[in-house]
């Protein structure tokens, strides 16, 4: 049980890391396109 419980602590820490970097490309990516159709200034 104990052994099933650090594996589950994992995926979760993993799941958490993946969102974050989806989240932080897709923020990028908005910018990105923001920038070149001219809406940054």
């Amino acid at each position: 049980m104990n052994h099933y419980l650090q594996v589950e602590a994992l995926h979760i820490q993993l799941n958490l890391q993946v969102l974050r970097w989806i989240s932080i490309t897709t923020t990028e990516m908005n910018l990105f396109i923001l920038d070149s159709a001219g809406f940054a200034d």
